[in-house]
């Protein structure tokens, strides 16, 4: 998941720790796009995906890959 969050970050121009922060007000994108990328590449349960992002429930994570895909 590391090497997922390095080519996000460098892609949205921002450091990887900046992945970790949820902003209820304006979002994370970056951060979005890197939880749904491990769900669907990393072969990880979502509970190691939770547990790697911080402050994201495992339960969370099926409804950031479903916004994704009706985006």
């Amino acid at each position: 998941m590391r090497h997922i969050c390095k080519i996000v970050a460098d892609y949205y121009h921002v450091f990887p720790e900046t992945l970790q922060i949820v902003d209820r007000i304006k979002g994370n994108l970056p951060r979005t796009i890197a939880i749904y990328l491990a769900a669907q590449l990393s072969g990880e349960k979502f509970k190691s995906i939770a547990n790697f992002f911080k402050n994201i429930s495992y339960r969370s994570i099926p409804q950031v890959v479903c916004r994704i895909n009706n985006a």
